[in-house]
């Protein structure tokens, strides 16, 4: 079984540790939609086509390989920062002004003339976020309580949807005045402000787990030859970074199912979000409207839904949650298909922002929570860059293929393909939840 329960005042929302997660998930959101949606503004302003914006998306795929990264922020630390700031924090604040170099340089180019500058620059912030992202998410990993990972789900979401509120709608009005060019700027600035909370909470613990603890205890008696004790250093280390982390998820018996579930849950809602701001452009919304409706209010919309998904898990269970939510989103979906057929209408894009953006939070905290849940103690780094890969790639190939699409067969069949490809998860997430005991125990404790 993963977690077993206690009683501690660390799973309340009012909780100080709870709360202070909201400027690790702050930090974490920040850049996010940097290479992502905003970027997706820039280029279809520029007059580049729906597929050119889809495989655009592939430049994120140095985040989507974090995983390989990850053991080395477990185990190391990080050059010049880490001996002064300690080992995680160290980490934050090499990646956060990697980033920032990374938008400056994208802040330097032209989409119209400096297209390959830009990929490169756009995959130099991709990879800096992924090491920010693994050092973030497993300082509080590290620290977490079983019967808080509801509560400190939500508080990471609600922090890192403020930070991709930050960047989305602040980036769009930053560009309606004062250009693209200096809006990549100013938010590079903006990534390294987020540092100081980071720097003002305590290092994480270093844990070990247990496998880490018997090969210590088997190795031990080799000590006394040094050619030996090298050798097994190195024996140690790797199957401390590459081995451990895995031993004990692959004794669940339903294993190939959860990962099945993590790489399939979000892609129709990843698919269609990529596509949803192009879209409103063509239908002749400006960047102010999609500033103030889609990003700033429809950010209101998804924190909301991640508190309500948060106290939902743990009165409901994790499985259900998931379940209902993304079959709730997956009918809102048929609401992108309504506006696309009315056009502009600023009460519809209301109603459908709120819609989409609520029960995408709860979905996402869900999502979260069976994440967090599913790490163990002392490689939670690894694990949890493991897991979120998988997403990742999913997410990444099916993103670069939504342009495509819209271009070939239009945004009726667009988006009825992505609510087809989101059945196979709920289907897969109502037989865990009738099968599988021990995530049936966990979905009431959490």
């Amino acid at each position: 079984m993963f977690f077993k329960t206690k009683t501690s005042t660390s799973g309340s929302f009012l909780s100080p540790k709870v709360w202070s997660m909201m400027f690790v998930g702050f930090a974490a959101g920040l850049p996010f939609l940097m290479t992502l949606s905003l970027l997706d503004i820039w280029l279809k302003q520029s007059g580049a086509s729906y597929t050119l914006i889809g495989m655009f998306a592939i430049c994120h795929w140095p985040f989507m390989f974090k995983f390989l990264i990850s053991p080395f922020i477990d185990k190391f630390d990080c050059p010049y920062f880490s001996h002064r700031l300690g080992r995680k924090r160290g980490w934050v604040v090499a990646s956060q002004l990697a980033i920032f170099a990374g938008l400056c340089g994208i802040s330097l180019c032209d989409p119209t003339k400096n297209l390959v500058p830009l990929a490169i620059f756009a995959n130099i912030v991709a990879l800096a976020y992924g090491c920010l992202d693994i050092a973030l998410y497993s300082y509080q990993v590290d620290r977490i309580e079983n019967e808080s990972i509801g509560p400190r789900a939500s508080m990471i979401t609600f922090g890192f949807r403020l930070g991709m509120l930050t960047a989305s709608s602040g980036g769009l009005y930053l560009s309606y005045y004062v250009g693209w060019h200096l809006t990549y700027f100013l938010l590079g600035c903006i990534v390294v402000l987020s540092t100081i909370p980071i720097l003002l909470l305590p290092e994480p613990e270093r844990g070990i787990s247990k496998e880490r603890r018997m090969f210590t205890l088997i190795t031990n008696k080799f000590e006394h030859n040094l050619s030996s004790r090298r050798f097994l250093t190195i024996k140690s280390t790797f199957f401390e970074c590459l081995i451990c982390p895995f031993k004990g998820f692959k004794r669940h018996p339903q294993w190939f199912l959860i990962l099945f579930i993590i790489a399939t849950f979000k892609i129709g809602d990843v698919m269609a979000h990529k596509m949803a701001k192009p879209m409103y452009l063509e239908l002749g919304f400006s960047t102010v409207d999609i500033a103030k409706i889609v990003t700033a209010y429809g950010m209101i919309a998804t924190i909301t839904g991640g508190f309500i998904g948060g106290l939902f898990i743990r009165s409901r269970g994790l499985l259900k949650v998931m379940f209902f939510t993304g079959a709730a989103h997956l009918l809102a979906t048929l609401l992108y298909m309504l506006i696309y057929c009315v056009g502009y209408d600023i009460p519809l894009l209301c109603l459908i922002t709120f819609i989409v953006n609520a029960t995408g939070g709860m979905m996402m905290v869900g999502f979260m929570s069976m994440l967090y849940g599913l790490c163990r103690t002392g490689y939670p780094a690894t694990q949890f860059a493991i897991f979120w890969a998988i997403y990742e790639f999913c997410g990444m190939f099916f993103r670069s293929l939504s342009g495509m699409l819209v271009d070939n067969f239009g945004w009726i069949v667009f988006y009825l393909i992505t609510m087809v490809l989101s059945v196979p998860s709920l289907i897969a997430i109502k037989e865990l939840d009738r099968t599988d005991s021990t995530l049936n125990d966990l979905s009431q404790k959490i």
